[in-house]
């Protein structure tokens, strides 16, 4: 039995699954920049091998963070792509954030908590109607 939903008011679902991508990439970006920051200005001291660890550890964060606040303004085009590549997107957010948590960096805590939230609310039968062009 399929629940028929407004097709010209974007529901509220989706419209919670967009905000928390744009806090999720507002986290991610000032996480990225307590954790370079202190290299930058040179603060603290550092092993070597931790320098080299950092620019592909950034670009775990800036890539999927980038492709998912990029996908948020075409949530109006309703395309089942753009869900799809959201989840995807999601999913290695979920993935990074459970390594690092795993290795005890407790700071990807609120990466993961946000990354569930997100594919929770886009897994609705709301938001599954809506991007269904």
């Amino acid at each position: 039995m399929t629940k028929a939903y407004a097709a010209d008011q974007m529901p509220q679902e989706v419209r919670t699954a967009r905000l928390l991508i744009r806090v999720q990439a507002a986290t991610g970006l000032l996480g990225l920049v307590l954790l370079i920051g202190p290299v930058i200005f040179g603060v603290g001291s550092l092993p070597p091998l931790w320098y080299s660890l950092l620019p592909p550890s950034s670009l775990l964060v800036l890539v999927p963070l980038g492709l998912l606040t990029v996908l948020t303004t075409r949530y109006d085009s309703r395309k089942r792509w753009v869900r799809i590549t959201v989840f995807t997107a999601e999913g290695f957010v979920i993935l990074f954030s459970l390594l690092f948590l795993l290795g005890s960096h407790l700071g990807s805590f609120p990466g993961l908590a946000l990354g569930i939230a997100v594919v929770f609310w886009l897994a609705r039968p709301a938001a599954r109607s809506w991007f269904s062009d």
